[in-house]
Parts: structure tokens; sequence; C-alpha cells
């Protein structure tokens, strides 16, 4: 029934399309399976194919495959493999973490692929979508409730998507482990066709901690890096206890690009939330263009480097940022907000118990735009460096008792633009850049994601260490979780304690 029901959906969107719709096939994988099992009888889960690799020969537009609970190797699709608009191929675990994939998947000039429910290993990476030459790239690939774990400790991790992969999409999910990048969207000039940026991509309601990674000398570690890569959206993903220790850029999420184009320009980064990390929270470090990006209704807390920062090695080039409705606390070594870009736009915004300023404008970089309407309290050199206050801005204490939002009585009630509160509010779910009214938390898959990221790990730190993500988060400031769940009404008092990671 559920299946029909995902048909039936599918083909709606394929009707807007203008495409046809059809009723696929449901085949079965199993380890104790055969690959002497013809595809007609792999259609019965009593007569399963026993490997990935005969089983997606049996797979056209439209047809699922359910995977029994084990572990299996060589997943990856054919490259070419595909399904159409309004028919993908579904991969889906019959049971959601009960179907490991370890070796990773790799995909090369795949689309309209789903994989649903898995937990993906790999002593490389995890998952990685290649380009194949001009026109053979990866897209329109999705996975949900999949956790991605890596044991590498080179350039990429988790997940690479590599120049030209676009609208991907990551839903529910959870990466951990090594690579100077857990998560990376990596174009490049080198790329199929030369000058192609990973593009249109979208991370929603994830998790990811980074580390231990070993970088070598001068190369940047991150949990979420957006190279060469314009227009994606990442919105609700938590990056979290990171072990970034380069001796170059660290930082939570990184976005960057060099002379020649591309560029990374026009991504939006709604309600996230990076806490405890190693490095700056957002960190915008470019030298050609790095235009019109957005950070919107974000929490950076306790990031070791500072919290926001945006530097352009070429004045002028990186310009018109928006950064709108944050919330920046506790940043150690540095700035709640520096800024080197042109005409940054800084408003409604909280920073507060930052080692050094709230917000700095660099003397010989860039310009601040509009800044007004923002809180800054009890930053040890003082509220601003370089700029003048806005107008409207508050030097009064946010009596924050969560990092996530305000509560009535807080001088932020009404104090944003437009008569909106200051600072982030992560009460409710984004969607494809859309504030909805369904609620964020208790977090998805809170049991799988501790199970996954903290027991099977061996992993005690950090938010392992509390009864669950939503206590962790909002039991950050030692105030009970409102959102009920492991902790209930006890406060959890935080101890900052970095893990070990695998």
């Amino acid at each position: 029934m559920a299946n029909l029901i995902q048909y039936i959906a599918l083909c709606v969107s394929a009707l807007v399309l203008n495409s046809t719709c059809v009723f696929g096939a449901t085949y079965y994988l199993a380890t104790t399976g055969s690959n002497s099992n013809s595809c007609t009888t792999a259609q019965s889960n009593r007569t399963p194919k026993a490997t990935f690799a005969s089983a997606w020969d049996c797979l056209t537009a439209g047809d699922i495959l359910i995977v029994m609970d084990g572990t299996y190797t060589q997943a990856s699709p054919p490259p070419g493999k595909a399904g159409s608009v309004g028919n993908l191929i579904t991969v889906r675990a019959a049971n959601d973490g009960g179907a490991i994939i370890s070796g990773g998947v790799t995909l090369r000039n795949n689309s309209y692929l789903e994989f649903d429910g898995f937990k993906i290993t790999s002593t490389g990476g995890a998952v990685a979508a290649l380009s194949a030459g001009k026109n053979l790239v990866t897209h329109h690939v999705t996975f949900r409730r999949c956790g991605f774990n890596t044991t590498t400790t080179t350039e990429h991790g988790g997940v690479g998507l590599s120049d030209g992969t676009h609208h991907m999409l990551f839903e529910d999910f959870w990466a951990w482990g090594g690579g100077r990048y857990t998560v990376s969207c990596y174009g490049g000039p080198g790329g199929h066709p030369p000058n192609t940026t990973c593009d249109y991509n979208t991370f929603r309601r994830g998790v990811i901690r980074q580390g231990p990674a070993a970088s070598s000398p001068g190369n940047p570690e991150a949990s979420l890096a957006l190279y060469y890569a314009s227009n994606n959206i990442v919105e609700n993903v938590i990056a979290l206890d990171g072990n970034q220790d380069s001796d170059s850029s660290n930082a939570a999420f990184y976005l960057t690009a060099h002379d020649p184009p591309p560029h990374v320009s026009g991504n939006k980064f709604y309600g996230v939330l990076a806490l405890n990390n190693r490095g700056i929270g957002w960190y915008l470090d470019h030298n050609g263009t790095g235009s019109n990006n957005e950070l919107r209704n974000s929490v950076f807390w306790k990031s070791t480097g500072g919290g926001i920062a945006l530097y352009s090695a070429v004045v002028g080039a990186c310009s018109a940022n928006l950064i709108d409705h944050v919330t920046v606390g506790e940043s150690g070594r540095a700035e709640g907000l520096w800024n080197g870009c042109a005409s940054t736009a800084v408003k409604s915004s909280i920073f507060i118990h930052n080692a050094t300023y709230g917000i700095k404008q660099g003397s010989s970089q860039g310009s601040m735009g509009t800044h007004n309407w923002n809180l800054l309290y009890n930053n040890v050199s003082g509220a601003y460096s370089n700029i003048p206050p806005g107008v409207n801005d508050k030097t009064s204490n946010p009596a924050l008792i969560y990092i996530g939002r305000v509560e009535p009585g807080s001088p932020c009630v009404g104090s944003g633009e437009g008569g909106t509160n200051c600072g982030a509010d992560l009460t409710f779910r984004y969607q494809n850049g859309v504030l909805t009214s369904t609620a964020l938390w208790p977090w998805p898959n809170e049991e799988r994601i501790r199970k996954e990221m903290c027991i099977d790990a061996g992993v005690t730190g950090g938010f392992c260490a509390t009864p669950s993500l939503t206590d962790y988060v909002w039991g950050y400031l030692g105030n009970a979780n409102p959102y009920g769940g492991a902790l209930g009404s006890a406060p959890w008092v935080p101890t900052n304690l970095r893990s070990t990671q695998n």
C-alpha cells in the first residue's frame, strides 16, 4: 500500500511536468538470496536476488528494490543507470538501518534514483557522485533517512559531490567520521566541462560530526563545504562537536572559491546550527566572487575560531551577502562576526559572550551595508569595531534560556526588523527555503542517530554524553528540554566534552 501511495504522488508530479508515469515492479534483495533467481522470481520476497550487481540488472524506471537486513558490498549502480522524471528507481531498506552498505556508493552518470533507510560506510567516501565527461554527470539522486560514515582521512569524507553534480537531495541524513570535508559539494575549474560548479543541490535536516581528519599543509577542514558551488540550499542542518584540526581554515560550514571562475554565490542557509565545533561557525573564504549568499534564522554557538567570518582577497569581489536573524554566542578567540566583504547586511541578530567584539569590520577590506536591529551583549572587547552602532541596535541582556529561540519578556521580542524578534528561532522546519509550521523537534530519527553515531561508533563525548540530540541542543544552557524526550524536565548541564571520534 505504501508503494502504491508513493507512486500515485510521483505520477501527480509527472503529470505536472507533462511526463508519463509507469507503475513499476517491486524486487527483493537478501543476503540469503540467490543470483540464479530470475528477475521475475525475484519479485517475491521468498526468492530474492543475492547481490546488488545482479539486482541492478532488473531495475528500470519506476521499479522498487526492497533490501532485507544484512551487510552488502558493491552496491553502486552501473554507470548510466537511471530512472526518469516521475518514475524513479527506488532502492529501499526493508527496515530502516537494518541494511548496511559497506564500501560506499559511487554514482557515475546516474539520475532519478532514490536510496531510503540505509547505513552506508566506507574506508573512502561513503557516497561519491562523479562526473564521467561532458554531459555525463550525476543528477536528481535522493538519499533519505541514511547515515554516512567514513574512516578516511583524505580529501573528502562521508559525502562527496563533484563538479557538474546537480539537483541532489539529502534529506533526514547524518554523516560522521574523517575526511577534510565530511560533506562536500565540490566543483572546480578543471571540471567536465571546465568551470562547472556543484549547483542546485539540497541538504535538509542533516546532522554532521567532522573528524578526526588529517589535512595536508595549508588545506582547510569543515563539516560541510560548498566549494565552487552556487545556488544550493542548506536547511535545518546541524554541525556539532567537530574536531577540525587543519593548520589552515577550520569551519563548521565553509564556502569558498578562487579565480578563475566558477564562484560560490547564491547559496541559502536556513535554520542551520553549528554547536561546539573547532574553527569558525560559518566561513565565506573567497579570492574571486562570493556574492548574494544568505544566512538566515541560524545559530552559531561555541565555535572556537569565531562565529561568522566573511573574507575576500580582492576588495569588492565579495558583495551583497546577507546575515539575518542569527544568534552567535560564546565564540572563542575571535569576533561574533568579522566582515571583509562589500555591502554585507547584518540585521535582527544576537551577538553575545564572544571572545573579542560582537561585530568587527575589517579595517582595509569590504564595507558594511545595512547593520541594524541587532542586539550585542557582553562581548569581551566591546560591541563594535570599525563601525558605528546601528540606529536601532540594543546592548541589553537577551535573557536566553535556550540557544534556539528567545522567550517572552526578552528585550529581543519585537526589536528586530519590522517588529520581528531578534535572533534565531529553530522551532520549525524549512522546506525548499520556506519556513513551515511543521515542528522540527524532537529531532527526527533520534534513536538511529544515537545508535549509529554514538553507540556503534564508540563515542561518548559531545552530544553522545546526553540522552538525545534534542536534549543536547535545548539543554545546552542548563535549562530543561522544552520538547520532552529522554531528558524530561530535569536540566542537563553541559560539560563541553569533546569526543574521540571514529
